[in-house]
């Protein structure tokens, strides 16, 4: 944990505020020290450390194989998403082309896992603003989403998938998709969209600027929100989403209200690309690629690949010396960024504005403190 300074107060009657430490919105455990003058908040400092886990350089001792496990505990929630970029940047090293079957059945379940991900962070924001209501339905739709995530923690392998998916399995993921079967969004719609105490609480506040956002590195919602259309799988695709026909959702306000509606817009733009995905995966013979009896020696350089997570840009930089260790290791977390930007946003506000505020940003103190 680390130790926090006070600095001195430089307004009048202004006074310190300790801000935490698990708002509903934020996976993991976090601190804010406020400085307040009344209800303005002056200066809201982050505090990390509470969950530091040294996943970086315990992964510079750890085998190319057995890192799988620490990327686990950067999430509990997007455990596949969270080792897609891994994934792609050893098949890169190792200079391995995984069949197309395979690039769309990633695509698929990573697709499922946004929608999951984006329901939590609007029900979980609803629940910080005082509304029960949307968590109802999320855990209901959550439901079905979790019969098709289970036992799939360990589907995405380096050169493929553990096991292939059926048929019938496929095809009841389709009609749910191609249906847009989500209680959670058909109600949310008035539930909250169109309800005027949430959106007095949250159109205009909070607002980011397309040249801020930019400036402070956001990415994924945080930053097409505010304008920018950027999003690793139209800008830079990866797996089978260059053969998907899709645009990013982009909004100009800025405001914690875009970014709650984006997320809406993107589990519809999910269950398209589900569909499209699904049309058009082959029907080839399924060929399990084991890597667990190879010790792996990836050629000494060094490489960088990011994908889109649901919370932004999430990459991983690797240094290989030719050993079955990696020489450095770093993860380019979005979490990370939004964090610190949080002091600089938060400024101004009201103290009542600051739990929507962080709710919109999709943090994750897991990949903070590693």
């Amino acid at each position: 944990m680390n130790n926090f300074i006070s600095s001195p107060f430089e307004y009048e009657n202004e006074y310190e505020l300790n801000f935490g430490l698990q708002p509903l919105s934020v996976e993991g455990t976090v601190r804010f020290i406020l400085s307040l003058q009344g209800e303005e908040i002056k200066k809201c400092y982050p505090c990390i450390g509470f969950e530091h886990k040294g996943i970086e350089k315990l992964a510079e001792h750890t085998s190319y194989h057995q890192i799988f496990e620490l990327i686990k505990c950067l999430s509990s929630f997007n455990v596949l998403s969270y080792k897609y970029p891994y994934i792609l940047l050893m098949e890169k090293l190792l200079n391995i082309k995984p069949s197309r079957r395979v690039q769309f059945l990633r695509v698929i379940f990573a697709e499922i896992e946004r929608i999951l991900n984006h329901m939590k962070i609007i029900s979980a924001m609803a629940q910080d603003l005082g509304s029960d209501i949307p968590k109802i339905y999320e855990i209901k739709q959550s439901k079905k989403i979790n019969k098709f995530l289970s036992n799939k923690k360990d589907l995405f392998q380096i050169g493929g998938i553990k096991f292939d998916i059926s048929d019938k399995e496929l095809e009841e993921i389709y009609n749910w998709s191609r249906k847009k079967e989500n209680i959670f969004l058909n109600k949310i719609s008035y539930l909250l969209s169109e309800n005027r105490i949430f959106k007095q609480r949250t159109k205009g506040i909070g607002k980011i600027s397309k040249e801020e956002a930019l400036s402070w590195g956001l990415t994924g919602i945080c930053l097409r929100a505010s304008g920018v259309s950027w999003d690793l799988r139209s800008s830079f695709p990866y797996d089978a989403y260059s053969e998907l026909s899709f645009e990013p959702e982009v909004l100009e306000e800025g405001d914690i209200y875009s970014r709650y509606l984006l997320r809406t817009k993107e589990i519809s733009q999910s269950f398209d690309l589900i569909t499209q995905a699904i049309e058009n995966i082959p029907k080839e013979d399924f060929c399990p690629i084991s890597l667990k009896e190879l010790s792996i020696c990836p050629v000494p350089g060094e490489l960088y690949i990011s994908t889109e997570s649901p919370a932004g840009e999430l990459g991983i930089s690797i240094i290989s010396d030719g050993q079955t260790t990696p020489y450095r290791f770093h993860i380019r977390s979005p979490s990370f960024s939004h964090l610190q930007a949080l002091n600089y946003f938060g400024k101004g506000n009201s103290l009542g504005n600051l739990v929507p505020l962080i709710s919109s940003f999709n943090l994750n103190i897991g990949e903070v403190d590693r």
